[in-house]
């Protein structure tokens, strides 16, 4: 038995790592290291524990470890900033976090005609969830969203479900959007897979084409032949991997896409493989989505066939939440989806957060949620500096950019009153913070009547 994840090979029989059928040279601690990690990725493996597994009781420093980690980081492409396959939890461990497929019996590279090489390759890179969110640290709260996920989960057994996660950005929607996935995911016969919209693409499928994209490599191909048969041609122009799998060779003729045929294709589709099991859809960032993303999940609820739960999160700042965007999502919460508009972390999670990356005691005296008030990117980012042992008494980086740009969308006298009145701290006084700013009253006056709640 071996394990395989992206495009490697992990023999802990032979001993070996294979990248494409290539042995990747290590040194047999860095090899007992990856094997531990990959054996165990459903959990944080502290540090302790793999002392244990690869030197016994042979007395080594946490430094040895750490020099191992970065070699097999190095080994299966990774590095200590990206960490896309071996994950740092400070203060805890570190977690295998790609993905992995059991393999037997497979044959040796080179000993496959090149379709079935395809094809096998193909099902070692099994369904993930191409959302880049911040894991580094322990998920917390949200125990209410959990439980409705969970139910709508239920529910989806006997019909498609739809969770809507709204929220000004940096509360963490997509982490929670993800870790919602990934827990349904763990119970037998469901599974996940997610896309995100982008704001700059003009694709109006890209999320799920992503998302159909990770079932298609994924799929054994008789499963994949049946989901498909009729529908192919519909699916092959958006969804290129498909064609790949399936051995489908293309025309040089330029073909016009009719873009029901393709929503309709992908809706068949997803119905199809819903018969086997519960597929949990996150569709990320969807206040961007084009008109084609938010039809097809339309039409996926409205037609009821699909054993599907569609998660979907979503910007609330008006800036960013256009009026066709947002009536869409009203109706969707009038034919019954579930909506959760999320708020900062209470201060029993942000303790909680603290304590489990500082210690407990830390967790007293942090007073990050003071600073933060909840709100998960600028606790998060406290918390990493206070990590690297920087006690910083600005804002940092990423939240001092998250500020600037909301404030640069305000009308000049807006941004100065409330740059002004930021620095008296959550409340001040109107006719003081106007003095300060040699604002004239009535100017400022006007300005706090601004309409700028949803953008701050």
């Amino acid at each position: 038995m071996s394990w395989a994840f992206d495009e490697y090979e992990l023999d802990p029989a032979a001993l070996e790592l294979r990248h494409h059928g290539d042995v990747v040279p290590m040194e047999p601690q860095v090899f007992q290291v990856l094997v531990h990690l990959v054996e165990h990725g459903d959990r944080v493996v502290t540090k302790a524990e793999l002392l244990d597994a690869v030197w016994g009781t042979s007395f080594v420093s946490e430094s040895a470890l750490t020099t191992r980690i970065k070699s097999a980081r190095q080994a299966v492409g990774d590095d200590g900033k990206a960490q896309r396959v071996i994950r740092t939890f400070h203060g805890r461990g570190y977690r295998f976090v790609l993905p992995v497929a059991r393999v037997s019996g497979r044959p040796p590279a080179g000993q496959l005609s090149q379709t079935d090489q395809l094809v096998t390759d193909a099902l070692l890179r099994p369904a993930m969830l191409p959302l880049a969110v911040d894991c580094e640290f322990p998920f917390v709260g949200r125990r209410d969203v959990i439980a409705d996920a969970e139910r709508l989960a239920g529910l989806a057994e006997i019909g498609p479900q739809a969770l809507l996660l709204g929220g000004e950005p940096g509360l963490g929607k997509s982490r929670l959007a993800v870790e919602l996935a990934t827990r349904l995911a763990a119970a037998d016969g469901v599974t996940a897979t997610a896309g995100r919209c982008e704001q700059h693409l003009a694709s109006s499928l890209q999320p799920w084409v992503e998302a159909m994209n990770n079932y298609i490599v994924s799929t054994p191909g008789e499963q994949l032949r049946a989901d498909t048969t009729g529908i192919v041609d519909r699916l092959c122009p958006v969804l290129p991997d498909l064609a790949a799998r399936l051995g489908v060779v293309g025309s040089d003729e330029t073909v016009a896409v009719d873009e029901f045929a393709v929503v309709d294709g992908i809706v068949t589709l997803v119905e199809r493989a819903s018969q086997r099991e519960v597929i949990v859809v996150v569709l990320d960032d969807v206040q961007w989505a084009g008109g084609a993303t938010r039809s097809l999940a339309s039409l996926l609820l409205r037609r009821g066939v699909a054993r599907v739960l569609l998660v979907m999160t979503f910007r609330t700042t008006s800036e960013d939440l256009g009026a066709a965007t947002a009536e869409w999502l009203i109706g969707l919460e009038r034919a019954g989806a579930s909506r959760e508009d999320l708020e900062g972390l209470t201060f029993d999670d942000i303790e909680e957060l603290v304590g489990a990356t500082l210690g407990t005691d830390a967790a007293r005296d942090s007073g990050i949620w003071d600073r933060s008030c909840g709100h998960s990117l600028f606790a998060v980012e406290l918390i990493r500096d206070a990590v690297d042992g920087q006690v910083a008494q600005t804002l940092p980086r990423s939240v001092a950019s998250l500020v600037r740009g909301r404030l640069e969308r305000l009308p000049a006298e807006v941004a100065t009153l409330v740059t002004t009145g930021a620095a008296f701290g959550q409340e001040f006084e109107l006719d003081v913070a106007a003095a300060v700013a040699d604002m004239d009253e009535h100017v400022a006056l006007d300005a706090a009547d601004a309409p700028v709640i949803d953008i701050l």
